[in-house]
């Protein structure tokens, strides 16, 4: 992708994570402002024209880095469950995306203080578990050749007691598979403990207390046509099964993530399809457990969607419920009994969560 400009604030100028990004885009133009906001914020963007060549605007997050976790998201029966967004927007542009409700911006922000996040998380750390996402609002693994943001999150986690990350992706690239291979190998060769007191898994047998411990990759799959038809960029339905196969044969905890189902045409043969090709492999029942999720998004975002890009998912007549819009109960019922049914031929039904 071309990135039309990078804006640093004066403040994150220092940064070493600054100066990365900008070797990685020495050709295009630099500019410092004084805060990021004055630029993400301003009025009368065109979110859509953004994506096509948006901004990077480097800044330093001195507000709250690290959030419980947020209504509509799945907490997998974890019960310290909190999310973090080091970066503000995705490089992908998926049509039925809440980020297109909830930033008036399709420009990135990356805070380069990282150092900063993981300073909270170790603060969590001395009080409970925790379990965190890291790329609910973005897409970190499509983003590390412009960040190389996961090799620090993966160095910090590797070995860290009661740690558990989750890296969700529509990404397709193995090459995360090698880096958390090469961290997970040196891990061990510095640690003599054989137990990971706050996370155990079932799954992996032997070393404990590696990165391959310490991490969940998430897959988001979608059937091949609604991928090539509305999610823009994104890695393809083989290239995600891909990845999704090589982490589990590389030992790597493995979460398939069908969300957001819609109420397609031929909803049924579409997704059983699917989900006959992924578990055509007998390895894939191997895998950590399943996310269902369906659309759903604050009301609001819903509308500023509706103004500024309508999509047939965004125009859809969906029910709104204390400031959520969604589908309605039989829609989703059916939905859900469906995969349920579907996915239990294949897997433990206690392992399929859905939200």
């Amino acid at each position: 992708m071309k990135f039309s400009k990078i804006y640093i604030e004066n403040k994150a100028a220092s940064y070493p994570l600054t100066e990365e990004i900008v070797d990685r885009l020495s050709e295009v133009e630099t500019e410092y402002i004084t805060h990021y906001k004055d630029v993400f914020d301003a009025a009368g963007q065109d979110f859509s024209a953004q994506k096509a060549s948006p901004a990077v605007i480097l800044a330093v997050n001195e507000g709250r880095r690290i959030y419980p976790g947020a209504r509509p998201c799945q907490d997998f029966g974890h019960e310290h469950f909190y999310y973090t967004s080091q970066v503000k927007n995705c490089l992908y542009d998926c049509e039925y995306c809440f980020l297109r409700g909830m930033y008036p911006s399709g420009n990135l922000v990356i805070f380069v203080n990282y150092e900063d996040y993981f300073a909270d998380i170790d603060e969590l750390l001395k009080e409970h578990p925790v379990y965190l996402s890291i790329s609910y609002d973005t897409d970190l693994h499509g983003l590390e050749g412009l960040t190389g943001l996961l090799d620090k999150w993966f160095h910090f986690a590797a070995g860290k007691d009661n740690l558990l990350i989750e890296l969700r992706t529509k990404c397709g690239s193995g090459s995360v598979i090698r880096n958390i291979e090469e961290i997970s190998e040196n891990t061990l060769k510095h640690s003599n403990s054989n137990t990971f007191p706050g996370f155990a898994s079932n799954k992996i047998s032997g070393h404990a207390k590696c990165l391959k411990t310490n991490l969940v990759l998430a897959v988001t799959l979608s059937p091949d046509a609604f991928i090539r038809r509305f999610e823009h960029g994104t890695g393809s339905f083989d290239a995600r099964l891909a990845l999704a196969k090589k982490a589990l044969a590389a030992g790597i905890r493995t979460r398939l993530c069908f969300d957001p189902v819609f109420p397609v045409k031929d909803f049924e043969n579409v997704y059983g399809s699917m989900v006959d090709e992924v578990f055509s492999d007998p390895a894939m029942r191997g895998i950590e457990d399943v996310s269902v999720g369906s659309f759903r998004i604050i009301s609001g975002y819903l509308k500023r969607m509706r103004r500024t890009a309508l999509s047939p998912l965004t125009a859809y007549p969906y029910e709104i419920k204390n400031g959520m819009a969604g589908f309605d109960d039989e829609t989703l019922g059916n939905m859900y009994k469906f995969m349920k049914n579907k996915l239990s031929g294949f897997i433990k039904p206690d392992i399929i969560f859905f939200s």
